[in-house]
């Protein structure tokens, strides 16, 4: 009984860093270190992925919103000229 108080206690003082350690320890011992590599994989390309979207979205949208406040410019001076014209 003792034995598992000592093992539970070292348990709940772990770190972070030795939380992970033991993970990985234990997934290398039972044969799921490719598992984690893949995952790792996974998730590395998922974030690429991402940043490829958030690119493609700021070049879609960008032009756009330029191209509408462009044209709110160029009405507002046409406006301030026709407005020129009917005061004349």
């Amino acid at each position: 009984m003792e034995i598992v108080k000592r093992d539970l206690n070292e348990l709940l003082n772990m770190t972070d860093e030795g939380i992970d350690e033991l993970v990985k320890t234990a997934l290398e011992s039972s044969g799921n270190a490719d598992m984690l590599k893949a995952k790792k994989a996974q998730l590395q390309a998922a974030e690429a992925r991402l940043l490829t979207i958030d690119k493609m979205v700021g070049k879609l949208f960008m032009p756009t919103t330029l191209k509408a406040v462009l044209m709110m410019i160029d009405f507002a001076e046409w406006f301030r000229i026709w407005k020129k014209s009917l005061l004349l």
